[in-house]
């Protein structure tokens, strides 16, 4: 009984997914890497097209994000939408940033799993390789 108890109070003084999310957004817009890092639980899995592999736990995050802020000193996502399925957020954003004077607008679409307030699961998809004229591409197929 003391068990479930405890589950429980865990449970009710967690944030919920959707929070922990913003939360972690608003660290990043910080360019705070250790914030971030600090809602990935020890065993998190993180899967990302730039990643060779799965990446697994908040000291990896941390210096991931590190190197992110790094290399682009005005990175910034901005949010388009973000819906909440029991433990699981489904977040859409763009990233921006300028690396060596190259200006990079990147959409992103990452699916996360939240338990007990902390990151165990985030799988990110975005194109490593756009094209800078995918736009007028599209218009003259519609043509």
């Amino acid at each position: 009984m003391l068990t479930l108890l405890t589950a429980a109070a865990v449970a009710a003084a967690s944030p919920s997914p959707k929070q922990v999310l913003q939360d972690v957004f608003a660290a990043f817009n910080r360019h705070d890497a250790a914030a971030v890092a600090s809602y990935y639980a020890d065993d998190a899995v993180i899967i990302s097209p730039d990643f060779c592999g799965e990446k697994i736990g908040p000291a990896f995050v941390r210096e991931n994000y590190a190197g992110y802020f790094g290399a682009f000193p005005d990175a910034h996502d901005q949010v388009l939408s973000m819906i909440e399925q029991g433990d699981t957020v489904a977040v859409e954003f763009v990233f921006t940033g300028t690396a060596g004077g190259q200006k990079v607008r990147t959409p992103i679409s990452s699916f996360v799993t939240v338990k007990n307030g902390k990151i165990v699961r985030d799988v990110t998809y975005f194109d490593v390789q756009p094209t800078p004229d995918c736009t007028s591409k599209a218009a003259e197929k519609a043509k």
